[in-house]
């Protein structure tokens, strides 16, 4: 019995706090209560064919078949193209609010991105961008993901950012689903996650799925009472 409550008790003392990874925000499209709003046109549309924003599932918008995409994770996933294409501004946005990160650590940012690839003809121009943002208790939005074109004027394909200087230098994005993650430094008490999209003409498009916000929480150490509580029942 002493030895046994020794050994618990070196344990607790020699072992840090441990940590465990959670899941603070997933938003997979599928269908339900949206976790997220949309401005300025403050309604999802689509024209039913290449002019769209909004959540395409069997309780949200159609696009055109002629837009295409392989690895889908479920039915549902977010998709905009040609945003003026109604009437609509050429920019767009998905916000995400008041996420509770009390006392989470080491928060990263993943998402699930793909574009309805023309294969050598592509169509992004330097206007076009895909702006992944965060702020941490309203202290100003900071880019965490970003897709450009590599830079030239016209008809590039869309990269990864990953400087965020506005010119695409990493990954290319393809019609082919693919999980894309990074880190968001800070903690605070409320995190705001903002998908800033600006694709104004045909065949300018981005579809993403999966948008998961993740954070390490820490359980704490036992506390000296605890540990003197257990000394003596080892005694």
């Amino acid at each position: 019995m002493k030895l046994q409550s020794a050994l618990l008790i070196t344990a607790l003392v020699t072992t840090g706090s441990p940590v465990f990874a959670v899941n603070l925000l997933l938003e997979d499209f599928e269908g339900g209560k949206v976790k997220y709003s949309v401005a300025p046109a403050a309604v999802e549309f689509s024209d039913g064919g290449t002019d769209y924003f909004g959540r395409v599932s069997a309780t949200g918008i159609t696009i055109g078949g002629s837009v295409g995409f392989s690895n889908p994770q479920g039915t549902g996933f977010f998709a905009a193209q040609d945003l003026d294409g109604d009437g609509e501004s050429g920019t767009q946005t998905i916000d995400f609010t008041g996420i509770n990160i009390l006392n989470f650590e080491n928060l990263s940012f993943s998402g699930f991105f793909a574009e309805d690839d023309d294969g050598t003809n592509q169509d992004w121009d330097n206007t076009d961008s895909v702006i992944v943002e965060a702020q941490i208790d309203g202290s100003g939005y900071v880019p965490v993901f970003q897709i450009e074109n590599d830079g030239r004027q016209f008809n590039g394909a869309p990269l990864v950012d990953t400087d965020f200087n506005g010119v695409g230098d990493g990954d290319e994005i393809t019609n082919a689903f693919t999980q894309f993650t990074t880190p968001i430094s800070g903690t605070g008490n409320s995190l705001d996650l903002r998908i800033t999209i600006a694709l104004n003409s045909g065949d300018e498009d981005i579809a993403f799925d999966n948008i998961s916000i993740d954070g390490d929480a820490a359980v704490p150490e036992p506390s000296t009472a605890f540990l003197g509580g257990l000394a003596l029942l080892g005694l």
